[in-house]
Parts: C-alpha cells; sequence; structure tokens
C-alpha cells in the first residue's frame, strides 16, 4: 500500500509501522515495564495480563465485569507483571487480586495494546488476555481500585462494557469456549 502525502511522509508511517511490528513480536512474559526512545521522543512500553472469567450457574454462562474506582467504565480485570512472573500467572493473581475470584485458564484470547498519553509522558500499553473459568469466590474484592463487580450473561455484558476492544474480546472467549469440547 502507497500513502501518499508530504515529502517525507512515507518513510516516517513506514518506520512507525515496522517499529509497532517490532514491539509487537516483543516477549513480555516477566517484563514489567521498559522505555525506548523514538524519533519523536522517549516513550514507555507497559506490559499487563487480564481475564475475560466466566462461571456456569443454574445452566447458563456468566460473564464477569468490572468497575474501576472513579470510572464509569466496566472492563475485564487486569494488571502489572511483576518482574520473573509468566503473563498467565499475572493474569490469574490479578483475576483474584481485583475481584476475589480463583481460576484456571483455559486458553490465551488475545492481545491488545493501545498508546496514551499519562502525566505528559508517551505509553504504550499492551495487554494480554486470557479465558478463565472461575473455581471459587472469595467474596472478597479490592475495594480501594474496584468500585463493583458484576456477573452477566453474554448480551448483557456485551452491553455494559465499555470499550470496543473489551467487546471484541469478549466475543472471542465466547466463541473459544464453544469451540470446546471440554
Amino acid at each position: 500500500m502507497r500513502v501518499i502525502g508530504p515529502r517525507g511522509f512515507e518513510s516516517h508511517l513506514l518506520r512507525h509501522f515496522v517499529l509497532v511490528a517490532q514491539l509487537d513480536r516483543a516477549t513480555v512474559s516477566g517484563t514489567v515495564d521498559c522505555e525506548f526512545e523514538s524519533r519523536r521522543g522517549h516513550m514507555q512500553r507497559r506490559f499487563s495480563a487480564g481475564g475475560v472469567v466466566y462461571k456456569e450457574e443454574n445452566g447458563k454462562k456468566l460473564w464477569l465485569l468490572i468497575q474501576q474506582k472513579d470510572s464509569d467504565h466496566w472492563q475485564f480485570p487486569k494488571g502489572w507483571i511483576e518482574e520473573k512472573e509468566s503473563t498467565e500467572k499475572a493474569a490469574l493473581r490479578e483475576v483474584k487480586e481485583e475481584t476475589g475470584v480463583k481460576g484456571r485458564i483455559i486458553d490465551k484470547i488475545d492481545r491488545v495494546s493501545w498508546w496514551f498519553v499519562q502525566d505528559g509522558e508517551k505509553i504504550f500499553k499492551t495487554v494480554t488476555f486470557f479465558l478463565v473459568e472461575a473455581e471459587e469466590e472469595t467474596g472478597h474484592y479490592d475495594q480501594k481500585e474496584i468500585d463493583r463487580i458484576d456477573w452477566l450473561p453474554y448480551s448483557e455484558a456485551w452491553e455494559q462494557l465499555s470499550f470496543k476492544q473489551s467487546k471484541q474480546l469478549l466475543e472471542k472467549a465466547k466463541q473459544i469456549k464453544e469451540s470446546r469440547l471440554f
């Protein structure tokens, strides 16, 4: 594909896509965050892990959503990958810490990335999400970070989710669950 624009724009765009492609292939296991210099300045790269959690109750599948403190957004539990921690262990730890739900990983769903600015610093964040089956609920969740948790049927969960990427993750999680024989 050829992009037509001001002189030098094509090569800048190509370098940008190559950089993103290289970052996307980065191994995130055990990496808390890292920093790198781009042509446009300093940027921080952050890695997190999370879970799209479901349980079966009275013959129905319910999906776990959280609403963080001081936010109207509904999403899935996620958080930092600690040093020397696998992505899978981080996802299960974060689900348990944030929601009080212990679970087991069924499969990897996807990795999502986005850019944002925090305190004037550019950040490129990548979160790896896993399909997690709830095995036990402690009844306690992180009330310092989480305002509410809710178990919802698929259609209600899809409507409640705040972000398009979250809705896509839920759809992929449902497809993975339905395609498994056990």
